[in-house]
């Protein structure tokens, strides 16, 4: 049984947990430059993936069976089959997972945060291009304007950063 906590559509919970995900990546941007200034980027990465990786095995285990609830409901639109397509998403997103994270972390390591957390978020230009070419996503003209900004804000932050003035 589903049981929400909070009547909350899921497109508003979906903008909740990105902004949840903003401010929490924001705060790992500042700590993690702090780590990285007395830990090489790859211990870095492995130690914090030796906490992540059990925090959230127990998180899906804890959801899976029920002792807390989940953020949606449960249904086959969730369940990606395990078939050769699956799995080449599966493996697709691992690889990019894996080169985003050493890219970020050694970047960081050698970047302001400021600089180096704002460039990294080039990502979220690749997800909206990739999402409209392979997932059928759609922008109105609010989030192009949306995007152009953020486009901008890159570019000035990249070309300020490379002058010397950041």
């Amino acid at each position: 049984v589903y049981a929400s906590p909070v009547a909350l559509s899921p497109r508003a919970k979906g903008i909740l947990f990105a902004q949840l995900n903003a401010f929490a990546g924001g705060t790992m941007m500042a700590a993690g430059k702090e780590v990285t200034a007395v830990l090489e980027p790859q211990r870095f990465i492995a130690l914090m993936y030796m906490i992540v990786v059990p925090v959230n095995t127990a998180w899906w285990l804890l959801t899976h069976y029920g002792v807390i609830a989940k953020a949606h409901a449960d249904d086959e639109a969730h369940h990606l089959p395990m078939t050769g397509r699956g799995v080449a998403w599966l493996l697709g997103h691992t690889l990019a997972s894996v080169v985003g994270i050493i890219g970020l972390w050694e970047g960081l390591a050698l970047a302001d945060s400021a600089v180096g957390s704002l460039m990294s978020r080039i990502e979220v230009v690749v997800a909206i291009i990739l999402g409209m070419l392979f997932l059928s996503e759609r922008f109105i003209r609010a989030h192009w304007f949306g995007f152009g900004l953020t486009v901008a804000g890159m570019v000035i932050v990249r070309w300020t950063s490379l002058s010397g003035d950041a």
